[in-house]
């Protein structure tokens, strides 16, 4: 994209500036009054005034700046279930790695980390997790109509503008596997002049009939005797200078249909092979027709419908002795059903299917079994100081015994119903065990113990005080010989850490100094944690957090969308921070409306409104030719 601009033509720089060791210029010599632009490489910073002016008599003003190296940040470690499919295999600052998943994985976190003047990347390592991603639902546009594939990665959303209206932005919007939609959304903008169409490309064996070049003018397309027309017959001069859809063409047309096979097992009978004729299918005695029995020939070499076929049908099946069988049919696929009568049970499989050669799955069929009475067992009694619980009455049923706390089982602990009609084994006892009482315990310091009483089985519960923590079990139980399981542990005092150190442009928040607390960070506005912001430091038991200090950055601003191809953007920073400037430009015989700068301010927001070019009309009074020359600056987008 370039523009011009008008100097007054009143001298010149005798040499050109020289570039900077890894770094350019934008410059439009030799020219009195022309301003060069010094920029950097990537990884490379500024030192000294990125703007020199050619003043007369022709000397350039300041000294030459220099681009100093930066530093390079670690190279980015790979993700489990994932990798970094973008990679500039440069780690300078400002250089990006793009992360994605494998199939079936999700991006969780950041999908873009860019290397930071501190040398470390931004945001923290991102991860990926079980599941398919999705993407919001798309809104509408105004004056123009959005059109979605799905919300599953990969998804396209494509944009459409009404008649009228010209899109500003990108037409298409990819779905990324880390849920968000590729670009930004774009709008539709109503058109302020309208552009005559390119002449249409000529159609072989055919005609394009043209009503005219210029906005709403029609086209129509026919083909010659013996050609089909491919595409649609009808286009448009759009507002934006295009045809809408595409470039039909004429195709052969080919009448005859082929000559059909028999059918294995069957006939078919051909009246002809043009447009209109018809094919008739039959099968041979034993055999019924699957599918339709007549065809037609459409043209094109085509016959409508797939051909049929000829299969045999399996026999009828012997009733079913004290059940019945449910039939669907007795072609190949064909289902039969055996069901018995109450009292009777299906001995073999409840289905059979008919199968190619007119044959019955499975050679024997099920039968009906007569099924024998249940066998029943007399509810188990009760038993002394115990529970008795049993999850049924007829034969295989189980009854389960159990002594109340104090008590022990004497005899089997379960029993079985049996064929007889008798539980298996004897009927066991519960015995009074003998009472054990462990000896009542010593206090811990700074500390406290929980119980409720001495028994055998009874637990001891320990807890520390504020300030203290556990050494040792935090739970102690009485066994069977008396004694405290395991040794009474101590209530030891916790570490404590330093105050933290505040960030600049930003502030820390402790709960406590404690081992085991823990701080987080804010930012002030219009800067950004270079962490996570679920970023946590704990104070660890030796005294010291863990994690290192972040840091807050400034929030940078966005490049400014370009609305259309007659505005041009520049910027007077590569950096694009608060302060940095965005000049609009329009070509020649176009003046700009509404302000021709924009600027970045804290928070990352472009002030101001874009402008727009309009076109001057011809034959309106100027600026005279004779005192003016015109520069051509070209803008180099980074």
């Amino acid at each position: 994209m370039r523009w011009v601009t008008c100097v007054s033509g009143q001298g010149l720089c005798l040499t050109p500036p020289s570039h900077p060791e890894h770094g350019k210029i934008l410059s439009n010599w030799p020219l009195v009054s022309t301003s060069v632009v010094y920029v950097c490489d990537k990884g490379y910073r500024l030192k000294g005034t990125n703007i020199r002016q050619c003043i007369p008599p022709g000397y350039w003003e300041g000294s030459a700046p220099v681009c100093e190296f930066v530093g390079e940040c670690p190279v980015p470690k790979s993700i489990e279930n994932g990798y970094i499919v973008s990679h500039d295999h440069s780690n300078t600052v400002g250089s990006f790695a793009l992360y994605d998943c494998t199939p079936f994985y999700t991006l969780e976190g950041p999908r873009t980390r860019q290397c930071l003047s501190s040398l470390q990347w931004s945001d923290t390592e991102p991860k990926c997790v079980v599941g398919v991603p999705e993407c919001v639902k798309l809104p509408p546009i105004a004056n123009g109509h959005v059109r979605t594939s799905g919300v599953n990665a990969g998804s396209i959303a494509v944009y459409t503008c009404d008649e009228g209206f010209i899109l500003i932005g990108y037409s298409q919007r990819v779905c990324y596997p880390d849920n968000r939609w590729s670009n930004e959304e774009p709008r539709c903008t109503k058109v302020s002049y309208l552009m005559d169409c390119p002449p249409l490309e000529l159609v072989a064996h055919g005609q394009v009939i043209v009503s005219g070049e210029n906005y709403g003018s029609r086209a129509t397309y026919t083909c010659d005797f013996g050609y089909r027309l491919i595409g649609t017959d009808k286009r448009k001069c759009l507002s934006d200078g295009s045809w809408s859809g595409s470039n039909p063409y004429c195709l052969l047309v080919k009448n005859i249909c082929a000559d059909l096979r028999n059918p294995v097992n069957g006939y078919v009978k051909i009246e002809g092979n043009l447009p209109g004729s018809y094919a008739v299918y039959t099968c041979k005695d034993g055999f019924e027709l699957r599918g339709s029995s007549r065809r037609l020939c459409i043209g094109y070499g085509e016959w409508t419908n797939s051909a049929p076929t000829c299969e045999k049908n399996c026999p009828d099946l012997l009733t079913l002795h004290n059940g019945h069988v449910s039939i669907t049919g007795l072609l190949v696929g064909s289902v039969a059903t055996y069901i018995c009568k109450d009292g009777y049970a299906l001995v073999g499989y409840r289905n059979r299917t008919c199968e190619q050669g007119g044959i019955w799955q499975d050679t024997f069929p099920p039968r009906c079994a007569k099924i024998p009475p249940p066998v029943f067992c007399a509810p188990p009694p009760s038993i002394r100081n115990g529970i008795v619980t049993t999850n049924g009455d007829t034969k295989g049923a189980v009854t389960k015994y159990a002594c109340d706390s104090g008590y022990s089982l004497v005899g089997s602990i379960k029993r079985s119903c049996l064929g007889n009609s008798t539980w298996s084994g004897t009927e066991p006892e519960c015995s009074r065990d003998a009472v054990v009482i462990c000896k009542k315990p010593f206090s811990v310091e700074n500390g406290r113990i929980y119980f409720d009483d001495l028994l055998t089985g009874s637990s001891l519960v320990y807890s520390c005080n504020k300030g203290f923590h556990l050494v040792g079990k935090e739970t102690r139980t009485c066994l069977d010989n008396g004694e405290w399981s395991y040794s009474a542990p101590e209530c030891a005092k916790l570490a404590e850490c330093e105050e933290l150190l505040p960030i600049q442009n930003g502030k820390v928040h402790m709960n406590d100094h404690l081992a085991g607390s823990t701080a987080y960070y804010t930012c002030g506005t219009g800067y950004y944690l270079d962490q996570d912001p679920s970023f946590l430091r704990l104070c660890m038991a030796d005294g010291y957090w863990a994690g290192v200090q972040p840091s807050c950055n400034i929030i940078h601003c966005k490049k400014l969308l370009q609305p259309n191809r007659l505005i041009s953007i520049y910027y007077n920073t590569d950096s694009l921070v608060p302060g940095t400037v965005a000049q609009y430009g329009c070509p020649y015989n176009f003046n700009i409306t509404g302000s021709n700068t924009r600027e970045c301010v804290k928070g990352g927001i472009w002030n101001g409104k874009e402008p727009s070019c309009i076109k001057i009309p011809d034959g309106s009074p100027g600026v005279n030719s004779a005192d003016i020359m015109f520069v051509l600056i070209f803008h180099i987008f980074m």
